[in-house]
């Protein structure tokens, strides 16, 4: 059996908003684990749509923000 190994989360705040309709009504939604760190999922209550938050380059990138912004 292995060991489980603890990812770190990502750096990234809570959105205010939804990206997609604007609406307030956001709320976590679970997370989703890439290669090196986990990022949280958030869904709107208003449209119902899953998102992850932070700019738009950085969403659905398999290593962390810091090693894509680093380059």
């Amino acid at each position: 059996m292995v060991p489980a190994i603890s990812l770190p989360r990502s750096p990234l705040q809570k959105p205010e908003r939804c990206p997609h309709c604007n609406s307030t009504r956001v709320a976590p939604k679970g997370k989703r684990t890439k290669k090196l760190e986990h990022i949280l999922l958030y869904r709107c209550g208003a449209c119902g749509r899953n998102f992850t938050p932070g700019p738009r380059a950085f969403r659905n990138k398999t290593y962390p923000i810091q090693e894509i912004s680093a380059n």
